[in-house]
């Protein structure tokens, strides 16, 4: 009894080793073919790139309309209150673009947007002092 399980165990100890020698091949060749495979998916993917005319054109139809409406919102301003108009004239480029964004946003609400642009005034004081 003793003899067959030392020689089972002597079957384990180099059918096991002899297994994984003949196994080990072919899970890196699987290993191979899926990163072969990612890598082409990879390279098809960034060969598509946008038309970069179309960019541009969106891109300038956008910042167009950003200049109509901030020329828009201004002459506004300026007519209707002439003090919020001075005190938004002192904000930075990009908070008047917040600004102008903001009362687009808000449905041409002048009031909320007045708020708005004090309370971005103001910010803006506190950050200097």
């Amino acid at each position: 009894m003793l003899k067959s399980i030392n020689k089972n165990i002597n079957l384990y100890r180099l059918g096991l080793p002899l297994i994984l020698l003949l196994w080990h091949p072919l899970v890196i060749a699987s290993d191979d073919d899926y990163l072969n495979e990612l890598e082409s998916e990879v390279d098809s993917v960034t060969s598509l790139k946008p038309n970069a005319d179309l960019t541009n054109t969106t891109d300038k139809a956008r910042l167009e309309k950003q200049k109509k409406n901030m020329v828009k919102f201004e002459k506004k301003l300026a007519n209707s209150l002439p003090a919020t108009y001075h005190a938004y004239k002192r904000l930075s480029k990009d908070a008047q673009a917040n600004v102008v964004s903001y009362y687009y946003q808000k449905d041409q609400d002048m009031t909320a947007t007045t708020r708005h642009l004090f309370s971005l005034y103001f910010s803006s004081k506190n950050k200097h002092q």
